[in-house]
């Protein structure tokens, strides 16, 4: 057996090299004779193509000219297309599967990603950010109206379909919960501010404070930041609690003991009951659940203060459970979603993007409904997706569906890309099915802002902050909102807030594959 390993491993080799220098040799010949795509961009494979670097004597000793030289003859050669797809369907021949982190799953192709693909500090730096976001749109909005969604890789929901030697970093699957807990920190840090502040949350959003704070608590506002951190300061001196870590002081005595293990535990994540979050969240609240916070000066947080004194005794409670039920429900997970619909098309074959039928399962979630009555009509049968361009392989080609929806047949766009602003009929672009990019087809690409109207009658708008999976989600939204506003932090160069125009949203949407949102370098934008 293993004699028969070594075998197929020495041709396996061979022609590796004969491929190869197929390859060098072919690119060579041609650039000689002047046959040479001269191109910077490959948009099959959706990245810029190696240049002819700069001959001279030091970069020829060191070998560097060399290496740039091959580099750049392979991704210039003419007809390299066909010779990456001859490799390709060579080693598939050869038994493998797993090519340029793609595994080859019959004809669905997995992208998979290993603990390496990500930055630890990355991730932790992402969180932060957009739970800091988010918990400041809850407070100007109210919770319930604020929303995040997490959208599972293929690999997640096809792990099953991944063999033992496919090693794929399970970190994805837990971004959801550590969302959700940091989500629950930050909920917490913006009550106790806006309480600082006399209840003025200073949010461009409308509505009221929706996160669990007493509304009877009324404090004098203090205008001046330096002051109002100063308090905070002094609350957590007072009472031993630290409201970045969430974890009070062992030896504090202003917390009754019951209720110190119970609630600060509870907002912190960590209560033993945690695992059964999802049944105990909706269990009404009582008196154990109720966080105090006592103002600075207070007899009541000074044992040692004067009886008769004249100081005003200002309390506000914070109700951790629905502090933690808030950050539950805004967070939309789609795994279990996702799985339970696995066996069917809701993923593109050659693509990392979710269908349209998957997107219609998302909307679905996100509205709180069990059905869409609405057929659909295929616009596009030779889709080859994003999977496909890297490694050139595919069995058949995907299809790409629209839903009949009344309100996205009619609405108008508005594309701002980056200053540059342009008025369309429609949100649906025919003209990105005859391109290698039919994706496109929604919401003719991505950009820095656009802004979409519609015939709902709702009276309600709708911000979005995105990556390209929300596209083919928003013809669904249509039927739901007169005005949706769409934020893509990879393509802008300020704050979100800063986009929008000084709308006043009825309701927000984040919405990211999980995947790239880990890898994500422009949370910034949302501070």
């Amino acid at each position: 057996m293993s004699e028969n390993k070594s075998e197929k491993k020495k041709v396996f080799n061979i022609i590796r090299i004969i491929c190869f220098l197929i390859i060098l040799g072919t690119g060579t010949a041609m650039l000689l004779f002047g046959v040479y795509e001269n191109k910077a961009y490959s948009e099959l494979e959706k990245r810029e193509l190696a240049e002819i670097p700069s001959l001279s004597v030091d970069s020829v000793i060191s070998g560097e000219y060399e290496a740039g030289l091959e580099e750049a003859l392979s991704d210039h050669m003419y007809g390299r297309d066909g010779f990456v797809t001859a490799k390709t369907y060579a080693r598939v021949l050869m038994g493998a599967r797993m090519i340029d982190n793609i595994y080859i799953d019959g004809s669905r192709l997995i992208e998979v990603y290993k603990d390496e693909d990500f930055d630890d500090s990355q991730i932790v730096d992402n969180i932060s950010k957009l739970a800091g976001f988010a918990a400041m749109a809850a407070h100007g909005a109210g919770a319930e109206h604020v929303k995040i969604m997490l959208v599972p890789g293929k690999s997640d929901i096809y792990a099953d379909r991944l063999p033992e030697y496919v090693m794929q970093s399970g970190k994805p699957a837990g971004i959801a919960d550590m969302l959700r807990k940091e989500l629950e920190e930050k909920l917490l840090e913006e009550v106790v501010h806006i309480e600082l502040n006399g209840g003025d949350s200073g949010s461009v959003f409308e509505g009221t404070v929706d996160a669990g704070a007493n509304d009877g608590a009324d404090e004098d506002s203090d205008d001046d930041s330096e002051e109002d951190d100063e308090s905070l300061k002094e609350l957590e001196e007072e009472f031993g609690f630290d409201f970045e870590e969430g974890d009070p002081d062992e030896e504090g005595d202003d917390f009754d003991e019951d209720e110190e293990e119970e609630d600060v535990e509870i907002s912190s994540g960590e209560s033993e009951e945690n695992s059964d979050i999802e049944n105990n969240l909706d269990a009404e609240t009582d008196s154990s659940d109720e966080f105090l916070v006592v103002d600075e000066g207070s007899s009541a947080g000074n044992p040692d203060a004067d009886a008769d004194s004249d100081v005003e005794v200002e309390s506000v409670y914070f109700d951790t459970r629905t502090i933690e039920k808030n950050a539950h429900d805004m967070v939309i997970d789609l795994t279990d979603t996702f799985s339970a619909h696995k066996d069917e098309y809701i993923y593109y074959m050659t693509d990392h993007h979710w269908t349209s039928l998957g997107a219609k399962y998302a909307y679905m979630k996100y509205m709180n409904i069990s059905d869409v009555q609405t057929s659909y009509a295929t616009v596009s049968e030779d889709f080859l997706g994003t999977d496909y361009n890297r490694i050139h392989y595919y069995k058949k080609y995907d299809v790409i569906d629209r839903y009949n929806i009344s309100e996205a047949e009619t609405a108008t766009m508005q594309i701002n890309d980056s200053g540059d602003v342009r008025q369309f009929d429609h949100i649906y672009d025919d003209d990105a099915l005859k391109t290698r990019d039919k994706y496109n087809y929604f919401l003719r690409g991505n950009y820095s802002q656009i802004t979409i109207k519609t015939n709902a009658g709702s009276g309600k708008t709708l911000l979005i902050i995105k990556d390209s999976f929300a596209n083919s989600m928003i013809p669904f939204l249509c039927a739901e909102y007169e005005k949706i506003i769409i934020v893509d932090p990879r393509y802008i160069n300020s704050g979100v807030l800063n986009n929008i125009n000084d709308e006043k949203p009825d309701d927000i949407l984040i919405l990211y594959n999980t995947e790239k949102f880990m890898q994500d370098t422009h949370q910034m934008y949302l501070e």
